[in-house]
Formats: C-alpha cells, sequence, structure tokens
C-alpha cells in the first residue's frame, strides 16, 4: 500500500493515511455524517466523497501506522480488535442504511487515497448501480431456529407416553425400553424440527424479495442451529413479514422450535463485497 495525503496529528506533525471505505450511498443530496458514529478504533471521523452521479464513498483517513501492511496483519490476528472493527464498521454502515440505499463493503477495506478509492468505483459504476438498485428501499432480516432445550412439547408428550407404556415392567427391562424409546422419540423430535424449519423458511420466503440459508453446524453430533438465513423485504412489507415470523413461529414451537427474529439490518447478505 503506498502512502497517501497527510493528516496533521495533536502534535502538529504530518501522518501518512490511506482510505478506509465503509460503504457506496446512492442519495441526491450530500449524506448526512453529522451524527454518525465515529467509525474504526484510531481512524477519523466518516466523511463522504463525491462520485460520478448520485454515488458516494463513506469514507474514513486510516493512520497507515496503525492499519498500514504490517500493522493490519497484527490486527487481523487478535480477535478483539477484528471485533471491535467490526462492530465500529457495522454501525458507520448502518446509520447511511437508515437513510438512503447502501452498497457495505468487506471489512477493513482500504485503498492508498481517495482518488484510488474513486477510480475503482468508476471502473465499476454500472455493476455497483445494478446491485444498489436491488435493495433500495429493502432492508435486510435474519431469523434463526433453534431446537428447544429438551425437544419442547413433543418431545414430553413422548417421554409421559414411554413412562405410562413401560410402568408395568420390572425395574431393569423398564430402564432399557425406557432408554429405546427414548431414543426413538429424540429422533421423531429432531426429524420434525428440522423439516418444521424447512417449512419456516418457504413460507416467510414467499413475503420477501430475496432468501438465502447459511450452513448450519451440529455440536457433539447433535443439530442446535436448525436455521439460519437472511431474507431481503421491502420497507413497506416489514410489518407483514413481523408477522409472518410471529405466526411461524408459534407453530414450529409445537414442533420443538425456538425462532429468533432480527433487524432490519442493510443487506449484507445481498450486496456485501469488494469496490
Amino acid at each position: 500500500m503506498s502512502r497517501s495525503r497527510p493528516a496533521s496529528t495533536q502534535t502538529g506533525r504530518p501522518e501518512a493515511t490511506a482510505t478506509y471505505v465503509y460503504c457506496v450511498a446512492r442519495s441526491a443530496r450530500p449524506p448526512d455524517l453529522r451524527l454518525a458514529p465515529p467509525g474504526l478504533p484510531g481512524a477519523g471521523k466518516p466523511r463522504a466523497l463525491p462520485a460520478d452521479g448520485s454515488l458516494w464513498l463513506i469514507v474514513a483517513d486510516a493512520p497507515l501506522a496503525r492499519y498500514g501492511e504490517r500493522p493490519l496483519a497484527r490486527v487481523v490476528r487478535d480477535l478483539d480488535a477484528m471485533a471491535r472493527c467490526a462492530l465500529a464498521h457495522s454501525a458507520v454502515v448502518a446509520h447511511c442504511a437508515r437513510r438512503s440505499p447502501v452498497l457495505p463493503l468487506r471489512l477493513l477495506t482500504l485503498f492508498s487515497s481517495d482518488a484510488r478509492a474513486l477510480a475503482q468505483l468508476t471502473r465499476r459504476r454500472a455493476a455497483i448501480s445494478k446491485r444498489l438498485g436491488r435493495v433500495a428501499g429493502q432492508a435486510e432480516w435474519g431469523v434463526q431456529a433453534r431446537l428447544q432445550p429438551g425437544g419442547g412439547p413433543s418431545a414430553r408428550r413422548a417421554e409421559a407416553a414411554a413412562r405410562r407404556a413401560t410402568a408395568a415392567l420390572s425395574a431393569g427391562t423398564r430402564f432399557l425400553e425406557l432408554r429405546r424409546r427414548q431414543r426413538k422419540a429424540t429422533h421423531a423430535v429432531t426429524g420434525g424440527a428440522r423439516a418444521a424449519a424447512a417449512s419456516l423458511y418457504r413460507a416467510l420466503a414467499r413475503h420477501a424479495t430475496a432468501g438465502r440459508r447459511r450452513p448450519t453446524v451440529a455440536v457433539d453430533g447433535r443439530p442446535t442451529l436448525l436455521l439460519d438465513a437472511a431474507f431481503l423485504v421491502p420497507a413497506e412489507h416489514a410489518g407483514r413479514f413481523r408477522d409472518a415470523v410471529r405466526a411461524q413461529a408459534a407453530r414450529g414451537a409445537t414442533r420443538g422450535l425456538r425462532v429468533r427474529l432480527t433487524g432490519p439490518w442493510p443487506a449484507y447478505s445481498f450486496v456485501t463485497g469488494r469496490l
């Protein structure tokens, strides 16, 4: 990364900086950043760079002493530092997204100067404009569905039924039979919850412009997170989407699902990328 314009330090000595880019915003007038979050730790205040037409780069001056190639390598290896950067980055993007369509850029997107960042935007203007048009007037909502602790009502009913059915058996035989029935019930409950999670996704997708499912991971061989999805929803349909989530969550609860809704967020899952 080459050096860019100098910025004044508290001691008055110039400090070389790079241009950190949070997002591309589409707006007919300059984005209002007066109440924007402070942004990346150690970087300057967010500011708007005008590009041709109605596109703006939301950027900040990033000191090379902290975000140059070698210091940045240390930041990337530090999980706490990365978390702080991610939260700061997301806060600025969210501020801008509440006011205009934005294309969030990947965390730690840096250019050697404003001119380099603007030149890259100019080269990719057509693709960027198309992606911004896709999410204009829409927001991302996240939906997660987990298996309830103990499997929920259906698991409790199966447990009660197994105890009644084995009440007359001897202690040793009953223990073994209960274990067999419990394993069978657990398998059935997990299968039912998976089916309910798939049904949840299909039902919510009907209320969204687009949906994406992220891979889920089993812990100790048991699935805990059965659905991790993002939905792109028009702002005018947000209330309808939330109602659909509540209705589907009530249905899923009877089959062992616990549903969580988050958002609205900038459309990270649908347009985030490189400049």
